[in-house]
């Protein structure tokens, strides 16, 4: 694995090079085409991802609709709430493109974080900044939401211009 891709991940940035060498010992590289799904919502995650190359979309599904709640790209990750938890994932992960990932199995992180006190202690706070962030984000799309909804609710005029849209050719 090459050390200066490593480098630009941000659960591994303050890693020294022989603890990003302990890390790449234990990720598994997997390809995915196209449309195919990485993670399923309602299934129980096993994996750490990172995405080496493409891009991949987090939706989260309401029966037939889908709404899509950010896009990554290279050097993003996901899956990292099977690193605290053993709950269902809480979205899907669908490949946009062609990608190649790396992944690391839940258990094996566990492992390597209990073996080495400083890597355990930086790669727990490069997570939790990015949870917090991305906690932040949710909360934004949630308000939007709220707004929006709100309109609708109360705002006749805003409610009529709302049904009337043609949101299928857009």
């Amino acid at each position: 694995m090459e050390l200066d891709f490593m480098k630009n991940i941000t659960l591994f940035k303050k890693l020294s090079d022989r603890q990003l060498n302990l890390v790449s010992a234990l990720l598994i590289e997997d390809n995915f085409s196209t449309n195919s799904i990485i993670i399923k919502e309602g299934e129980l995650g096993r994996y750490l991802f990172i995405i080496k190359k493409g891009k991949v979309k987090i939706v989260k599904n309401f029966g037939e609709d889908e709404l899509i709640l950010t896009e990554l790209g290279e050097g993003d990750f996901f899956g990292e709430l099977s690193l605290i938890d053993e709950y269902p994932t809480s979205a899907t992960v669908i490949a946009i493109d062609n990608c190649i990932l790396l992944k690391m199995k839940a258990d094996d992180f566990i492992a390597l974080t209990k073996i080495d006190s400083g890597l355990s202690a930086s790669i727990w706070e490069a997570l939790a900044r990015c949870l917090a962030d991305r906690v932040r984000r949710t909360s934004e799309i949630v308000k939007n939401y709220y707004g929006l909804s709100k309109a609708l609710c109360e705002n006749e005029e805003f409610r009529l211009l709302f049904a009337a849209w043609n949101f299928e050719s857009k």
